[in-house]
């Protein structure tokens, strides 16, 4: 590949300053505002970032369940789980093995794989420990016919997916410790037949949505926070507080226990903001769940035969808050205006940065333009102007003739003896043998004259102001000229010929773009039978090694 031409530096400059003079500009008008209003704006402000930061919050929880239900649906179709389910034999096991531990330490956020038969038997099993997948031997192998995940998922229908509801794992009903926040996603698994062989289930790691969550940083005085359809805390003002309903004594650790009217507005509506009892309060609420997906209201921890109720995706739902001291709406006002100009330097750096960027890119964009606009309008091999070029010019110099009432030509080329060449030497020898004749033709009309490459070993030749026909005819001679001295070709030293058609526009009756070029066609063919029919001369075409 050949290195990347440089990028024109005077055109690159003259783009990099007016983006920086535009940009400098704007920032610096901007930054003198934002100084102007900055104290009479910080609550302003403030809340906007709030407001952001939930925002941005919102759309990673959102995002998460949108990658791993395609996971879901993937796993729940591939062929090694499908023939696993036909026959649970050694073979089967050991395909699976290899495509489920590859899935599940690329990807890392999930924490457990099962493949559970329609008898509610668990099949296959993959742990990821320390970073590592490793497969659960069958005596480990569990029933889990009574799991309320198994029941609802063994109901689904092709395609959708059952996600249990936010809660942490268990171990021999008690929470294991340190907590592990565990989602549940399943899916059944259907033989080609369309019979349910069974499920599919994946543990999502729920301490990386959490992650992704408390990654979103704020003032120090931030408390983020994040609450299950019930009140209940899984991100909370401190650790003692959240999983509330995992634990006896944690029942009453809610939103709605210290604050009611509170949570009571956040009932009504999809996102907020309010300030109230001494807090900013800023929320959204999060739907994660697509069309096909469903959830129903059963914690790991409820009671055997606690009644449960089936959710639809719009009952599914988190909600994302922030509470913020009323205090903080100030703390940072007049900053802004202490570091103008430390914040202009900083700014006017970036901004020069950014232009930078800005002019390379338009400037690559301008070159690529450029080169596609070359490559749609010129013959690859020779560089030559290709048909659409030609008829375009021919098109123009057929006005300028009927409206100056000068006439022009056309030369209709043909090589003779190109094809022996190119049968016994090979394609690249006749490539390189049309790049120089190419270059010959160019050198032998004027810069004004248009030399294009119909395709193959045809040429032709716009001469514009031909007054008379002895012009065109005096071009032709300077183009067989052109061709008459040996070509080098590597090895070979070969020659060409070549049969040239001429035809000239009537002024009186001015024949079109495709018709002239046809009448300089047939010229040319007609002077080929000629050379064919005259046997006094040899062949305009020899080959001997060099």
């Amino acid at each position: 590949m050949q290195p990347e031409a440089p990028l024109p530096r005077t055109k690159m400059l003259l783009v990099f300053l007016a983006a920086f003079l535009v940009l400098g500009s704007l920032t610096i008008a901007a930054l003198r505002l934002g100084a102007s209003y900055d104290r009479m704006n910080e609550r302003e402000r403030v809340m906007a970032s709030a407001r952001q930061r939930i925002g941005l919050r919102q759309e990673l929880f959102t995002r998460v369940f949108g990658v791993i239900i395609p996971d879901v649906h993937f796993l729940a179709h591939q062929n090694e789980i499908l023939a696993l389910a036909e026959a649970n034999t050694p073979e089967n096991h050991a395909a699976i093995s290899r495509e489920i531990v590859s899935f599940m330490e690329e990807k890392r956020f999930y924490e457990q794989l099962r493949y559970i038969d329609e008898t509610g038997h668990e099949v296959y099993r993959v742990d990821l420990y320390d970073w590592k997948a490793r497969v659960t031997p069958d005596y480990a192998l569990q029933d889990k016919s009574a799991s309320p995940y198994f029941q609802a998922a063994m109901k689904l229908a092709p395609e959708e997916v059952f996600v249990s509801m936010f809660d942490l794992n268990m171990e021999h009903g008690i929470v294991q410790v340190p907590y592990d926040p565990v989602i549940r996603f399943c899916v059944a698994v259907f033989d080609h037949s369309g019979r349910r062989r069974g499920v599919v289930v994946v543990n999502f790691r729920g301490d990386r949505l959490l992650d992704l969550i408390s990654e979103v940083k704020g003032p120090s005085s931030f408390h983020p926070l994040l609450m299950d359809r019930n009140g209940y805390f899984l991100v909370g003002r401190s650790p003692q507080e959240e999983w509330g309903f995992m634990f006896p004594d944690r029942k009453q650790c809610r939103l709605q226990t210290d604050y009611p009217d509170v949570w009571e507005d956040m009932q009504r509506g999809g996102t907020g903001q309010f300030v109230r009892h001494g807090y900013l309060f800023t929320f959204a609420r999060a739907r994660p769940l697509p069309p096909g997906a469903v959830s129903d209201t059963a914690y790991r921890n409820d009671p055997p035969g606690a009644e449960h109720r089936e959710l639809a995706p719009d009952d599914y739902w988190f909600i994302l808050a922030s509470l913020l001291p009323e205090t903080a709406f100030y703390a940072h006002a007049g900053s802004l205006v202490r570091h103008e100009w430390e914040i202009a330097a900083t700014l006017l750096l970036v901004v020069a940065l950014a232009s930078l960027a800005i002019a390379r890119a338009l400037m690559r964009l301008w070159r690529n333009r450029q080169a596609i606009l070359h490559l749609a309008t010129h013959d690859t091999l020779t560089g030559l102007p290709n048909r659409a070029v030609l008829m375009q010019d021919i098109a123009e110099a057929r006005l300028d003739a009927i409206r100056y009432q000068r006439s022009f030509a056309l030369l209709f080329i043909d090589l003779d003896g190109f094809k022996p060449i190119n049968d016994t030497y090979g394609h690249e020898t006749g490539d390189e043998l049309l790049r120089q004749v190419a270059q010959r033709f160019r050198q032998a009309v004027r810069s004004s004259d248009t030399v294009a490459r119909l395709g193959g070993d045809e040429f032709v030749i716009l001469l514009e102001n031909v007054s008379r026909p002895e012009d065109a005819e005096a071009v032709r001679s300077k183009v067989k000229d052109a061709l008459a001295p040996p070509f080098q070709l590597g090895k070979q030293t070969c020659m060409v010929g070549a049969s040239i058609g001429i035809a000239t526009l009537n002024l009186d009756r001015p024949e079109s773009a495709d018709d002239l070029l046809h009448l300089a066609d047939q010229a040319m063919y007609e002077v080929k039978m000629q050379r064919q029919s005259t046997p006094q001369h040899p062949p305009p075409t020899a080959a001997f090694p060099g």
